[in-house]
């Protein structure tokens, strides 16, 4: 590049004075921030374990933990006179909430619409508490750890699901009752048999899809993470011991963190691994691979880093850390988004990728009115291609006939075919479901039909030939 980009420097928070050292934390982040930072990101982690859309009733408990937040950073907005940041950006999220607060009076079904304000609420309490909250670098990197953290776990859970527990999946559902745990039904439908039998990549959800959503959201972030690590440690040189005070004991900290943290992530994944490859035995079977797994290994890790930072300073060793598990998440990611096979996301990961990197390339080229046109011009593109990709004879294809039941089948893991992966027909049934949803805004074009009452009108609106569905899948 023969321009170098301008970004605007991030606020940062005001040092603090000398008498309020019992209520700051270290790289000058005071300790609510810090509290409410570990709340949201706690948020960040259990949310895919226990997912709301697959589970409703979950819900409660995030709205509950969600409003006990928002509590105590309100206390602190008013007891500390602070300034509402991004004042317009929460009014404009504000006001569709209370419009549609204002409009679920006509909902046609009030229970559904209730539940679903609930969520809203929740979800702009958290986009206040995220956009004013959290004013220093540090608790922002709170947040990005717990994100990389939770990248890191479903991913790696994902592996281990389409590998070890999927077969036994399989074996449990020949029993009725857990047949009706997982779908509340006691009867194998076409449906059902195919998500079991398809040999695809989950994290604790239901659904790939919804794996490859939280994939293609951190592989564009670990990359461009792994990236400005690399260029940062060019720019750094190795801090003199004079330079860097009590560097011997930030070395011993700093080592016995990554020690610590690489034996909890290798030994919870040899866990997961050893219950799956040797079921039921113990693993004193295997002393050896334990003990090179989970002890030889963190304390070599461990000892590495204490050595680094005391040799090249704690800062150079940071960068090291945030390269080295950055690229490694963007890899690992890239292998559980194949696995999934899920060519939505496939596709916008690799658009997401191309945009990104063409506006970092063109970024100090271009006005910003170019930029916007050349945005608006490849989304365009994309739209008119996957619309002229319509034709009768794919839109025929949407609703194959749908086949009977047969529970006497063994059930077996295959894997996606080509022909199935180049099949339109769920992308063209969400063009339906949209098209149905088009109705219902016709339909009610003032009030609509009441949040979360989609799948309830939808048969009303239903297109013929086209699938039953509770959600819009436009989300």
């Amino acid at each position: 590049m023969t321009k170098k980009l301008k970004m605007k420097a991030l606020p940062v928070a005001p040092q603090p004075t000398a008498g309020a050292s019992s209520t700051w934390m270290p790289f000058g982040a005071p300790i609510n921030e810090i509290v409410l930072a570990l709340g949201l990101g706690g948020l960040i982690f259990m949310r895919p374990w226990i997912d709301g859309l697959t589970y409703p009733e979950k819900n409660t408990y995030f709205a509950w933990i969600v409003s006990g937040l928002f509590a105590l950073w309100s206390a602190r907005l008013f007891l500390r006179k602070e300034d509402l940041r991004y004042p317009i950006h929460i009014t404009l999220l504000g006001v569709f909430v209370f419009i549609a607060f204002a409009t679920g009076f006509a909902s046609v079904q009030f229970d559904a619409t209730y539940r679903s304000l609930l969520n809203w609420a929740s979800y702009l309490m958290i986009f206040a508490m995220a956009a004013s909250g959290l004013r220093s670098p540090a608790a922002v990197a709170v947040i990005l750890g717990f994100f990389v953290l939770t990248s890191f776990a479903e991913t790696i859970w994902s592996i281990l699901h389409i590998n070890y527990l999927m077969p036994l999946q399989r074996e449990a559902l020949k029993d009725p009752e857990q047949m009706r745990l997982y779908f509340d039904t006691t009867e194998m439908t076409p449906e059902i048999r195919s998500r079991i039998e398809s040999n695809r990549a989950m994290g604790s959800l239901l659904f790939a899809n919804a794996l490859a959503c939280w994939i293609l959201v951190a592989i564009p972030f670990a990359i461009g993470g792994a990236v400005h690590a690399f260029l940062r440690l060019r720019e750094t040189v190795p801090s003199p011991a004079d330079e860097e005070p009590r560097k011997d004991t930030r070395a011993l900290v700093l080592g016995m963190l990554v020690g610590m943290g690489s034996f909890i992530a290798i030994a919870v994944f040899y866990s997961f691994y050893f219950a799956f490859e040797f079921m039921g035995r113990s693993w004193t079977d295997h002393p050896v691979r334990w003990t090179l797994y989970c002890v030889i290994i963190p304390s070599a890790v461990g000892a590495f880093t204490f050595r680094a930072v005391h040799r090249s300073g704690t800062r150079r060793v940071l960068l090291r850390i945030q390269c080295a598990v950055l690229a490694a998440l963007a890899i690992l990611q890239c292998v559980g988004l194949a696995q999934t096979y899920s060519r939505g996301g496939m596709l916008a990961t690799a658009a997401a990728l191309a945009l990104g990197g063409a506006l970092v390339w063109y970024g100090g080229k271009l006005s910003c009115i170019a930029r916007t046109g050349a945005v608006a011009a490849l989304v365009l593109l994309a739209a008119l291609s996957g619309f002229n990709a319509i034709n009768d004879a794919a839109w025929a294809q949407e609703a194959p006939p749908a086949e009977a039941a047969d529970t006497n089948v063994e059930l077996q893991g295959v894997n996606p075919s080509l022909d199935a992966m180049m099949n339109p027909a769920t992308a063209f049934l969400r063009l339906s479901y949209w098209q149905s949803g088009l109705e219902m805004f016709l339909a009610n074009p003032w009030t609509g039909v009441g949040l979360g009452n989609f799948g309830t009108v939808y048969p009303k609106y239903q297109l013929p030939n086209s699938a039953d569905v509770k959600q819009a899948h436009n989300d």
